[in-house]
């Protein structure tokens, strides 16, 4: 197939979206596609550029604006399927008016949360305003004129605003870059993500048990604060770290924990499972639908507290860590770019 991708997410972003298109592209090639990727000038892997400017919420991210070559491709060559990836996708109305006139198949991908962004970060009324303009200019056009939704998992922003569940995206991890090393650990919880106010961080640091030390890996609008309140023996934050040194992180940690319920996917608890290290998480619809038929004890429930969940943890750690990646080994990129391309 002949496949043009437009995206605002690659490297050099360490965000899981960047991570998750670097793999599919690399992966789509490798199975014999060509594929043509539109994206942010500083980024190695887009082809052909396009016009961006820093996004103010994420400044590691940029928003990207078609160009008139982008349109002049789209018109004179023959693409069968042309995949576009939210949430910004400025580009996409280019596209919808040049698809009546070429017969190509339009793909998105939803990969952020918008509705539940926006009610962390926006006074009501602001979140309002938007919450209509997101659903008539942005999630309105997609149900219109899309041949495929997808999105990590079924909970979405068209879930929220028009009860319709979207297809699944799949999801795969690097085996050969994310290894386990099965051994008794030591008491040490990791985080890794981006340290922003929709993680629920506070929350995370205040109930850290005395005999375990937390290690909290990322960079954010957070990170000040959150070091000037919690940073302790017991609270560590290493910072940013380069994706090729993350598994050490994970194959010395007892357990990644998150409390964040505004994910869509979170592929950092992908990647500590293919480490053999296990996952602690939130009661939410995301994780409870890709997670609790496999992990069900590790969920934080009321009836199953973070005490709980670490003395089963230390009481089942090394059948827990080769359970771990068994779960990952089914999610490899090459099978799962397979699936994508059925769709």
């Amino acid at each position: 197939m002949k496949i043009c991708i437009i995206t605002d997410f690659l490297k050099p972003q360490c965000n899981g979206i960047a991570i998750r298109f670097e793999e599919y592209i690399e992966n789509l090639r490798l199975l014999g596609h060509e594929v043509i990727v539109y994206g942010p000038s500083n980024c190695p892997t887009s082809n052909k550029h396009l016009y961006s400017v820093t996004n103010r919420f994420n400044p590691s991210n940029r928003i990207c604006f078609p160009t008139f070559e982008m349109c002049y491709d789209l018109i004179t060559n023959n693409y069968d399927i042309v995949h576009m990836v939210y949430p910004a996708a400025f580009f996409s109305y280019a596209v919808f008016i040049i698809h009546f006139f070429k017969l190509f198949k339009i793909v998105t991908s939803n990969h952020v949360m918008v509705n539940d962004y926006g009610k962390v970060y926006l006074s009501y009324p602001i979140y309002f305003i938007l919450y209509y303009i997101f659903k008539i200019f942005i999630y309105l056009p997609q149900l219109l004129f899309v041949d495929k939704i997808l999105g990590p998992s079924s909970h979405s922003d068209f879930d929220v605003t028009f009860k319709k569940k979207i297809e699944i995206i799949p999801t795969g991890i690097n085996l050969s870059k994310f290894t386990p090393s099965f051994k008794k650990r030591d008491n040490i919880l990791l985080y890794v993500g981006r340290l922003a106010p929709e993680k629920n961080l506070d929350k995370l640091c205040q109930s850290i048990p005395i005999n375990y030390k937390l290690q909290i890996i990322g960079d954010g609008p957070c990170k000040n604060d959150l070091k000037k309140k919690y940073a302790c023996d017991n609270i560590e934050f290493i910072g940013k770290v380069n994706n090729d040194e993350l598994c050490k992180h994970y194959q010395n940690a007892k357990a990644h924990i998150t409390f964040s319920e505004y994910e869509t996917y979170c592929l950092t608890l992908l990647e500590s499972v293919a480490c053999g290290t296990p996952i602690i998480y939130p009661n939410c619809d995301v994780f409870n639908e890709i997670y609790q038929n496999d992990f069900n004890e590790l969920c934080l429930r009321p009836d199953n507290n973070l005490i709980q969940i670490l003395s089963y943890i230390d009481a089942n750690e090394i059948e827990l860590q080769h359970k771990c990646r068994n779960y990952a080994e089914k999610k490899s990129w090459v099978n799962t770019t397979k699936k994508l391309t059925h769709f």
